[in-house]
């Protein structure tokens, strides 16, 4: 007799997606740490942005007054290690403080040119997940050639651990 697999919400999908993040962001600095002194900052500052814009989306979700303006800064290896780990436990603890409904409800927000948009939660999370993909390609582009084996972040690889 076969099980049905128990149904899959939102929060829990999320959760597993920044789950996966938080590790290939790991492995993304674990590549750098490895390089030392030969590190370029071009990558540093694409991990730097994805992260800062996790943050800003977290901040304008919670409607919060303190906004981000700068979302290019060039961080030292150090405070971007610092930054994943602090913006990732801030994803976490935001998507398993919201419901499947709180998750599928539209927000609105200004742009930082100052535009009225709505979204739903859920559409700008995955959004987040697939910036951090985009980026994080980028990052093994410009670090391939220095590393001894090359940057692999695929979330399958992550899925076989």
């Amino acid at each position: 007799m076969t099980t049905a697999a128990p149904a899959l919400t939102f929060t829990a999908y999320l959760d597993r997606m920044f789950e996966y993040d938080r590790w290939a962001n790991a492995r993304v600095l674990e590549a750098m740490s490895s390089l030392g002194d030969a590190l370029p900052q071009k990558p540093v500052d694409r991990l730097s942005h994805l992260l800062i814009c996790q943050r800003m989306w977290i901040r304008r979700m919670r409607d919060d007054a303190d906004q981000i303006t700068d979302f290019f800064p060039s961080w030292p290896l150090a405070k971007t290690k610092a930054e994943a780990q602090a913006i990732g436990a801030e994803m976490r603890e935001f998507i398993q403080s919201h419901s499947d409904a709180e998750l599928l409800e539209d927000f609105v927000y200004q742009s930082s040119e100052g535009a009225a948009f709505r979204n739903r939660r859920l559409d700008i999370l995955t959004q987040l997940s697939q910036h951090g993909c985009y980026h994080r390609g980028q990052i093994a582009c410009d670090l391939n050639a220095m590393l001894d084996k090359p940057l692999v972040t695929d979330y399958v690889y992550y899925c076989r651990q």
